[in-house]
């Protein structure tokens, strides 16, 4: 399917005489077509680093760019006097009628012609179908695994178990990470969301909401815990906090302990305990003191 879907990208690029560029709802870029372009940093930064950077993902709010394209159809024109070239972007459905994937094509070569839209419209169904057609989920299966589990979150008991939860071993902690002093629009919280799973490749990361939330598993929870830390630098840069809940081994619990993670959290926050990650402490024996406040995990 990735062979025929750059064939597809590679044509319409010669169609309009301009680059093109295919990435997932969250920013994520998964394909783009090799025309050079020397002077539109917002496309260098995409291919560059693979996603739009924070402070982008900002500047398509203040201009506009995002309320504008969700509100489209299928394709929308961004335009703004702080970039030198306009850009259509276009959206990929499954089968369902879900937005799953874009294409974004910079007019850095030439300017857009009233005939483009026509072909990138059809470019974006050629996409669709080629998904469909491909047998490969690459690009729905991180959309059906949030979907599992955000309605195991809301108390629903899902049938089916997605293949990426069939990956997660036993041995698992929830975190819950708070982002609320940004905005909390889909696009900042998917931009967090991968940002993390830069920093921590192998533990799962969904958004449910308002917040960030990661699945850690591993045979050592102790391990598991302290590894969380290679996160800590990245929270105290941006003020964010993370509740951590004790370990379990069942993924269909998972809503017991997401609640866990909120509470180790609040406590947290409140008792001002210190630190930017806080584990859950249960109500145990009066010898912890302060039994049910939130403690930093050793190590981060």
């Amino acid at each position: 399917m990735e062979e025929k879907i750059r064939r597809i990208l590679d044509e319409t690029s010669g169609a309009l005489g301009n680059p093109v560029a295919f990435f997932d709802t969250s920013y994520r870029l998964l394909a783009h077509t090799d025309n050079p372009v020397e002077d539109d940093p917002i496309w260098n930064e995409l291919i560059r680093l693979g996603t739009f950077s924070h402070e982008t993902v900002d500047f398509f709010n203040r201009a506009g760019f995002i309320k504008a394209y969700a509100e489209s159809e299928t394709i929308a024109l961004m335009r703004s006097d702080e970039l030198a070239y306009d850009r259509i972007n276009g959206k990929i459905f499954d089968e369902n009628g879900v937005q799953i994937a874009n294409i974004s094509i910079v007019a850095c070569q030439k300017p857009f012609e009233a005939k483009d839209y026509e072909i990138i419209e059809a470019a974006c169904e050629r996409i669709a179908e080629a998904n469909r057609a491909g047998g490969d989920d690459r690009i729905t299966e991180q959309f059906f695994s949030e979907t599992w589990l955000i309605e195991l979150l809301d108390g629903g008991r899902p049938d089916a178990l997605p293949d990426a939860m069939t990956r997660i071993s036993a041995g698992l902690r929830v975190a819950v990470v708070d982002v609320s002093q940004y905005e909390r629009t889909v696009t900042h919280l998917a931009y967090f969301r991968d940002t993390f799973s830069k920093l921590r490749s192998d533990f799962y990361y969904f958004v449910y909401l308002n917040s960030v939330v990661i699945i850690m598993s591993g045979a050592d929870q102790t391990a598991a815990e302290l590894e969380l830390g290679a996160l800590r630098e990245f929270f105290a840069q941006y003020d964010i906090y993370a509740g951590v809940s004790q370990p379990f081994h069942n993924i269909l619990e998972l809503r017991k302990y997401y609640k866990q993670a909120i509470q180790a959290l609040n406590r947290g926050a409140d008792g001002n305990a210190g630190g930017n990650i806080f584990t859950y402490k249960s109500r145990g024996t009066k010898s912890d003191n302060q039994a049910g406040v939130a403690e930093k995990p050793d190590g981060v």
